[in-house]
């Protein structure tokens, strides 16, 4: 009831981003791991590393996450009594089918498509290069306005009556459970909430506060802790001596009335950050609405920082990774766009307060361009159509 009822989760369910299949693995890992913490059957510890892998390809705390599960193998296997021989083995089938073949898979994945196994962490579109592009971010550095921005997150999420009964269930759970085996892959999970706070203050990733520096982005972040609190108040809630159902119903509707309390203040922070998106981005959806009902043909157009101009006419738009029979596309048709039947060349133009993209870069005062003429314009966006 705390996930599924949480309006925020159910503004997300509905988007194309990837928390909600992320959330579904880590789930399932946490879950099976603490069966086997209970049951000591490794099939239940293959399937929490199963898990594991498939959260890893989801999202890039799934890499944290996994390490962080391999840690608690190894401790709940001598908390069960296993001899180091043992904990070895069920520690390498953790690590192997929650680790490895997905890290695996994935460096393979980019080495494929970009020529580097490590393009996802310093290529030129990775986070890491975006980071580099938001000069001054105030939350680098600063331990304190990174825990008050992710704490805000949480807050905005999951409201004050979740997380304090939240925080309850932790104090019942830690005093209960006493660090048992089942007990720390739940602990695991909670971890990630400190690990955001690290990747906000290291520069890792942005966020965007209203009462801090007027932006508001990324407060997604947040949302991932209704995955420990559902799981503590559950906890908490089973113990609490049968058939007291008095306490139960009171949570629950304490977690209906806040979350509808939110809806209909329309305080649903997620798709409040969806429609400022949405504001901000009024030009790119000019230009997205001119390719989609007056355009044909190939498009040639830098995806990045562009997603809203093509996300209409993503299966006619050659971007960079684009691949074909004779290798990278994006690479050729940008070095000569009509011998490769581009019909649209889209950029995006200075005064713009983001900078040109690499089209407008390649492109513009090429020799290559004279074949094109143009068909649309606002402040940031040139459309060329031969």
């Amino acid at each position: 009831m705390v996930f599924v009822a949480n309006v925020n989760v159910l503004y997300h369910q509905s988007t194309t981003m990837d928390e909600l299949p992320f959330y579904a693995f880590t789930l399932a890992a946490i879950y099976y791991l603490v069966l086997w913490g209970q049951n000591r059957r490794p099939t239940d510890l293959l399937a929490g590393s199963v898990a594991s892998l498939l959260a890893m390809l989801c999202r890039y705390e799934g890499w944290y996450l996994a390490g962080v599960f391999l840690f608690c193998v190894v401790i709940m296997c001598r908390q069960l009594g296993y001899s180091w021989r043992d904990t070895r083995g069920l520690a390498l089938v953790n690590l192997v089918f929650g680790m490895l073949i997905s890290a695996a898979a994935w460096l393979l994945y980019n080495y494929m498509i970009f020529g580097d196994a490590l393009n996802f962490q310093d290529g030129p579109y990775s986070s890491l290069a975006q980071m580099a592009e938001r000069h001054g971010d105030i939350y680098v550095g600063d331990w304190g306005l990174s825990a008050k921005a992710y704490g805000t997150a949480v807050v905005s999420n999951l409201g004050y009556a979740v997380i304090a009964a939240a925080v309850l269930g932790l104090i019942v759970f830690l005093a209960k459970e006493r660090f048992s085996a089942r007990s720390l892959p739940v602990l695991a999970l909670i971890t990630l909430l400190p690990f955001f706070v690290y990747t906000l203050e290291a520069g890792q990733e942005p966020i965007g506060l209203p009462q801090v520096d007027g932006g508001l982005i990324n407060y997604r972040y947040g949302l991932l802790a209704i995955l420990p609190a559902a799981i503590l108040i559950g906890y908490l809630l089973s113990r609490i001596p049968k058939p007291a159902t008095t306490p139960v119903a009171l949570v629950t509707l304490l977690v209906l009335g806040s979350n509808g309390f939110a809806f209909a203040r329309h305080q649903v922070v997620l798709a409040t950050e969806a429609r400022s998106d949405q504001q901000a981005r009024e030009l790119q959806i000019q230009a997205g609405d001119f390719l989609e009902n007056h355009t044909t043909g190939l498009i040639l157009l830098d995806i990045v920082q562009n997603e809203r101009v093509g996300f209409d006419v993503v299966d006619r738009t050659i971007y960079d990774g684009t691949k074909g029979p004779d290798g990278n596309e994006w690479t050729k048709a940008l070095a000569d766009p009509p011998a490769y039947h581009v019909h649209v060349i889209v950029m995006r133009i200075p005064g713009n307060g983001s900078g040109v993209d690499h089209v407008y870069f390649a492109l513009q005062g090429s020799p290559q361009l004279r074949t094109y003429h143009l068909v649309f314009g606002n402040t940031s966006y040139q459309i060329y159509e031969d």
